[in-house]
């Protein structure tokens, strides 16, 4: 890891001085990821940020979404799950903006008027059975933001054949596949 996050800050050094914004935003967005991976939760955080605004201002919609992914699972990892749920929101209006279909699945109805708002296509109760049931190998993509204690066994079969299931933030004590 040590090789890379050099290789990153020099990437990074090349980019600043070309004047090159979007390797700029890769470079910092790439060793942002290294540093939350060797636990510099604050030197990521930055990193991840300032490629966030500039993804931002170049219209750059797909690395965005992947920054605040990442800032997401920043703001979790340092307890803060109302600065995670802002993340994670604006990740739900851009997955809408870029044309996906978003279904939100939460412990109740509570949220619905807020997801449906934010650009979900559906929201569903998973303390109702029926959602289960009815949404089995229903997804292509499933990224699961739950912090509270589930049974992680319940949401392999609703992606499709060779889908994707993504989790940002387990609990302690997830009960694991």
């Amino acid at each position: 890891l040590a090789a890379a996050a050099k290789a990153f800050a020099n990437a990074r050094k090349l980019a600043e001085k070309a004047g090159n914004d979007l390797v700029l935003a890769t470079a910092l967005g790439n060793g942002a990821e290294i540093a939350l991976e060797t636990g510099q939760l604050a030197e990521g955080e930055a990193a991840l940020k300032r490629a966030l605004e500039i993804n931002r201002t170049l219209g750059v919609r797909t690395t965005r979404a992947d920054n605040l992914n990442n800032l997401g699972l920043v703001r979790h990892l340092r307890g803060d799950p109302d600065g995670a749920r802002e993340y994670l929101n604006e990740a739900l209006k851009l997955a809408h903006a870029l044309g996906a279909d978003v279904t939100v699945l939460s412990q109740s109805l509570a949220k619905q008027e807020d997801g449906l708002r934010l650009g979900a296509d559906a929201y569903y109760a998973t303390s109702d059975e029926q959602t289960f049931k009815e949404l089995r190998s229903a997804f292509d993509l499933i990224i699961n933001t739950v912090s509270a204690d589930l049974d992680l066994d319940a949401y392999p079969g609703h992606s499709k054949v060779h889908g994707t299931i993504v989790y940002v933030g387990l609990p302690e004590n997830a009960r694991t596949c």
